[in-house]
């Protein structure tokens, strides 16, 4: 059965493997920075853990680092040359070494006996020639080292005037190049992680395990995987946030196709509201009316249009934050707004229409007056004639 738990762990060692900063601090949020519930090998918490120490130069970390490189060394020995293993490991404990010296701290010598024993340090799987070479450092690094700890005035005029050119940029540069070099090798070696696997091989593997399961994790991880040769950072960040959100309000946004009321389409920022086939139309039916206002033809859209201006006026005093927004994407979407004022609100052109058909309402209400008025006198007449007709014949039954 796979779990919540089973899931996040997968999504760690890939997140190790490729340097997914953001998703390794995402995942240590969640678990309040203890992971050792979690199903992940050490060597892979080592190598975001080596890199990123070094390549933000935090000096009192770097012991951390060595110990993680020799524990690198003792579990996969082969996996990275010793020469590389051993030229950054060094580096970095003589510029530990050296930060000690400067603040004259009380384990100095302690320290420089542990980093750079007198008779070398020993190692089973290194050739004698590449031991020979790392002891001739070490040896070299004591003489030079134990005078300036020795003396205060040596030491203070050596960090005064020689200490930047010798450890500073130059020789920080030198340890982040080892440290990529480093990373690049031990990760080729690594086998595929669960979630490459899954998407070079596929899901069925997985499907007996998937049939008990009640947990919707795994489903998730389906999705985000769908459709994809390969996982990026974003990708593993919105599946965190589906699996385990931080508050109530973490949501993934996504493009919301399936709404279909102008009011919901207002609320959303989503492009994909505004199809290919909808530009489509639009395009059609723009040209469409620029070609009957250039032959003089009917403005039966611009009337529509007419009608509908109070209402548009209303939304967009309503909340024109979101119509501003949302103009903002259609120019996205058709390229050069200005050129299409039209589609959206009324321009020189509209108001002009406007002028002309409240002229013509005008004529037709005076004109439709005149008729009115005409046919009531028209219908008194008529009245009147009937009642002296009707009067004409009651005339002779009054005389009898």
């Amino acid at each position: 059965m796979i779990s919540q738990i089973q899931v996040e762990s997968w999504m760690l060692i890939h997140a190790c493997k490729y340097r997914y900063h953001g998703v390794i601090q995402g995942i240590l949020r969640r678990h309040h920075d203890n992971i050792e519930h979690l199903d992940v090998p050490n060597i892979y918490l080592s190598i975001p853990m080596i890199y990123n120490i070094i390549m933000t130069d935090d000096v009192l970390r770097y012991p951390v680092v060595v110990n993680h490189l020799d524990f690198i060394d003792v579990e996969v020995p082969h996996a990275v040359p010793f020469k590389l293993y051993s030229k950054l490991s060094i580096g970095l404990k003589m510029k530990w070494a050296m930060m000690l010296l400067k603040e004259n701290h009380n384990d100095t010598l302690m320290l420089l006996n542990k980093y750079f024993p007198r008779k070398g340090s020993q190692y089973e799987h290194a050739t004698p020639k590449e031991l020979s070479s790392l002891h001739s450092v070490q040896k070299n690094f004591r003489k030079f080292f134990l005078p300036l700890l020795a003396h205060q005035n040596q030491r203070e005029a050596y960090f005064q005037n020689e200490f930047e050119e010798e450890y500073g940029k130059h020789f920080q540069e030198a340890l982040q190049q080892l440290a990529v070099l480093f990373v690049e090798k031990l990760t080729s070696h690594l086998p595929q992680t669960t979630i490459e696997k899954l998407l070079t091989e596929g899901t069925e593997q997985y499907q007996p395990l998937m049939e008990d399961s009640t947990d919707l994790s795994m489903e998730m991880l389906l999705d985000t995987l769908h459709g994809k040769e390969a996982l990026e950072e974003g990708d593993l960040l919105d599946l965190l946030t589906m699996i385990s959100p931080l508050n109530t309000q973490d949501r993934v946004q996504v493009d919301k196709v399936w709404l279909l009321s102008s009011e919901e389409r207002e609320k959303s920022s989503s492009k994909s509201l505004f199809s290919s086939h909808s530009v489509d139309q639009l395009t059609e039916l723009e040209c469409s009316n620029s070609h009957e206002q250039n032959m003089g033809g009917p403005k039966t859209w611009h009337n529509s249009n007419q009608n509908q201006t109070p209402d548009r006026t209303n939304e967009d005093s309503g909340d024109t934050t979101s119509v501003s927004y949302n103009k903002t994407q259609l120019h996205e979407s058709f390229g050069d707004f200005n050129d299409k004022r039209h589609l959206f609100h009324c321009d020189q052109k509209d108001s002009q229409s406007s002028q002309i058909m409240e002229k013509d309402i005008e004529k037709n209400r005076d004109s439709d007056n005149a008729e009115s008025l005409k046919s009531s006198g028209d219908s008194v007449s008529i009245l009147r004639n009937k009642q002296q007709r009707t009067k004409t014949r009651k005339d002779p039954e009054d005389d009898r």
